[in-house]
């Protein structure tokens, strides 16, 4: 049997209730059963409910009361800040297939150029406070440099030659890009991707054009997969004409598309 709405009036002979009744299980023997309502549109939605639990009383319903307040979703714990310092400088120290003369070099840089910029931000932050603006100002500052505002003719921080900026950027892409690589992730993406930096001659080459300094292919290179760094050394010298590890020569005889790169 189905579930029927009855219209009742109270003793004020002016105010209408509506009753949902129904035998429990839907069959001529189960038990009467029934709840009402002062509003007709509850009482509709309740009777539905009804008939779509085979005639028992709805999950959630709490007889004379109504619906049971939902529950609501455990949110994620949050997680606690990854500053960038601490994980650039385990990166560094992981590295390998690397001399220690170049962690070394990595060290330095991190300290001097990268972690006054970043060393204090959150990882895991994908805000505006740790976004490709914040990278391409970086970049500004460094091929800028900061002026002593007391001494026009001294500086703060001195601006830095192209090609160092590109070593500094390279170091930074490789962190972020190893956050974004790693499992579980740290970041979804790499704020340090496609950033435009300074020509290492302005007159000559494509603007999409990306040259590798040494320090920058040695550390793509310690960053690919096992039997993916010995192909990388093949195409280095097939591309540049230059044999792995002369030093200093990269920027200038060796270039590689941006795509290579990621930057």
């Amino acid at each position: 049997m189905v579930a029927r709405i009855e219209t009742r009036i109270r003793k004020d002979g002016k105010t209408k209730t509506y009753r949902v009744s129904w035998r429990l299980g839907g069959s001529r023997t189960g038990a009467w059963q029934s709840e009402t309502f002062e509003r007709k549109a509850p009482a509709v939605t309740f009777k539905l409910a009804v008939e779509a639990c085979d005639h028992q009383w709805p999950d959630n319903w709490i007889r004379g009361s109504g619906w049971a307040p939902a529950n609501e979703p455990t949110p994620p714990a949050k997680q606690d800040p990854l500053l960038f310092a601490e994980y650039a400088q385990r990166f560094v120290a992981a590295l390998s297939g690397i001399e220690e003369r170049t962690r070394h070099d990595y060290q330095r840089d991190l300290k001097n150029h990268i972690l006054p910029a970043f060393g204090v931000l959150d990882l895991r932050d994908e805000t505006e406070n740790f976004d490709r603006a914040i990278v391409s100002a970086w970049v500004n500052t460094l091929h800028l440099g900061i002026p002593n505002p007391d001494h026009p003719r001294q500086w703060l921080r001195r601006p830095l030659a192209p090609k160092t900026i590109q070593n500094l950027h390279g170091l930074l892409y490789a962190i972020l890009r190893n956050a974004v690589e790693t499992v579980p992730l740290i970041r979804t993406s790499n704020p340090a991707a496609r950033t435009r930096l300074p020509r290492l001659d302005d007159g000559e080459g494509d603007e999409e054009m990306v040259f590798l300094t040494e320090q920058e292919f040695l550390l793509l290179r310690a960053g690919a997969k096992p039997d993916v760094r010995d192909m990388l050394g093949v195409a280095f010298t097939q591309v540049s004409g230059v044999k792995l590890g002369t030093r200093g020569q990269y920027a200038s005889r060796a270039s590689i598309g941006s795509a290579l790169l990621g930057s």
